[in-house]
């Protein structure tokens, strides 16, 4: 499975500090081994591929059972 999350600089300068500058592809395979090691074994490709589908709200997050105050 693809790491479907992080595609370009920018999605991940949204998480950590990275010089724009800096060419994603080097950091691609890195990105893609961390994926397949830590994320996709502990989720599962179905909730990995749900999340990159589905947008998360804070009512899909909390559940059917929590819909939070005021919902």
């Amino acid at each position: 499975m693809t790491q479907p999350f992080l595609q370009t600089i920018d999605d991940l300068r949204h998480t950590v500090k990275v010089n724009a500058s800096f060419k994603f592809e080097i950091l691609e395979p890195y990105l893609q081994d961390a994926f397949d090691r830590y994320i996709v074994p502990y989720l599962g490709e179905a909730l990995v591929d749900r999340l990159y589908r589905e947008p998360l709200t804070e009512v899909s997050l909390a559940g059917p059972w929590d819909h939070g105050p005021g919902l």
